[in-house]
């Protein structure tokens, strides 16, 4: 299951947005919580194919995909030295993170910086991530000088692949640069996943207005940086969100508000993360899966079950939009769009996958 921290400086609502999304009701204060805590919730991915899926198979039961969204605090109470070791090891272990940006302005809850400036606090929490990710590569490449120190050159030789994407990664985190923004190869994957990097997680940035009107985008810097960007009233979708569904309506007409962007965030998120949806469908249960983007077929295999993935043999795929236009699985193999696909089919936005496998 994807797991996001939702981040952000002092009064720029992100618990606000927390409880917009997961329909929670945290306290929200008007002074920062100085202490580091973070709060949880599993919230599912509502999509319309797999409730039509559930229908044509006449499964039992349906399962969303889900993500977990952390509400954390912490960010902008570090010092020269990064950030609190425990905030960083928790926001280590997220999938992806997303920044909460004041664009509002209220008397009643001001600015911890005294003026709004989304831009600044995109810098600041950027500037937190880089710092914090400078000082790990920092010092994994001491450690390495004091290896190769100890055990000569066959361990210098052994340590030279690391040692050099570290170089890399060092000469990107001084110039300021984000390591989302940049590429790796597959070979690189594995010393990153060990370094537990912040600034290489997806991004999705939201821009929190308050009450006021929706407006054009322009922060062209937040996508340089490698940022997926929206913007929402927070508080008014939180508190619309509260009301009865039959209740919603008209507030949504009042404001001019088409859907609540809170509801739309999961999708988002799935987006920023590069993630797919695949499905499973069967009499017993109709299933959402989440799939990092390029996943092969054994690989969705494994989500499902280790077994298949030990046993595979072949997938049978449908394209879940083509299977509810026509209706049912027969229709579908009888106009031949239905494909086997073996282990290293990469799985595709939208597919049913019935694994075949033998233990």
């Amino acid at each position: 299951m994807m797991q996001l921290a939702i981040i952000g400086l002092p009064n720029s609502g992100k618990t606000t947005l927390f409880n917009a999304i997961c329909g929670s009701d945290r306290p929200v204060t008007p002074y920062p919580i100085l202490e580091i805590a973070h709060h949880s919730a599993v919230v599912p991915i509502l999509d319309e194919r797999l409730d039509a899926l559930q229908a044509i198979f006449q499964s039992q039961k349906k399962t969303y995909a889900r993500v977990t969204f952390v509400d954390t605090n912490g960010l902008g109470m570090s010092e020269a030295e990064g950030l609190p070791g425990v905030l960083r090891n928790r926001l280590a272990n997220q999938d992806g993170f997303i920044y909460v940006l004041r664009s509002f302005e209220s008397a009643s809850a001001p600015h911890p910086l005294s003026s709004v400036d989304p831009l600044r606090d995109f810098s600041l929490l950027e500037g937190e991530f880089l710092l914090s990710d400078q000082l790990t590569v920092e010092t994994r490449l001491e450690r390495i000088a004091s290896e190769i120190a100890l055990k000569g050159r066959r361990r210098g030789e052994e340590l030279s692949a690391e040692r050099m994407l570290l170089e890399r990664l060092a000469l990107m985190l001084e110039s300021g640069r984000p390591l989302r923004t940049a590429s790796f190869s597959e070979k690189d994957r594995p010393f990153l996943h060990g370094f537990g990097l912040l600034s290489i997680k997806p991004l999705l940035v939201v821009i929190n207005v308050g009450d006021d009107p929706l407006q054009p985008l322009a922060f062209p810097e937040i996508s340089q940086a490698g940022a997926a960007l929206t913007q929402l009233p927070a508080a008014l979708e939180w508190e619309i969100a509260q009301l009865p569904k039959e209740e919603q309506n008209p507030f949504l007409c009042e404001y001019g508000i088409r859907e609540l962007v809170a509801t739309q965030l999961p999708s988002l998120a799935m987006s920023a993360l590069e993630r797919i949806t695949f499905f499973t469908a069967a009499e017993t249960e109709a299933r959402a899966w989440s799939l990092p983007r390029g996943g092969s077929a054994v690989e969705a295999a494994a989500m499902v079950h280790s077994d298949l993935a030990r046993g595979f043999i072949r997938a049978e795929v449908m394209a879940a939009a083509e299977l509810i236009q026509a209706g049912s699985e027969a229709q579908l193999r009888a106009a031949g769009n239905l494909r086997l696909e073996g282990k290293n089919y990469v799985v595709q936005e939208g597919d049913l996958l019935q694994i075949r496998f033998n233990v």
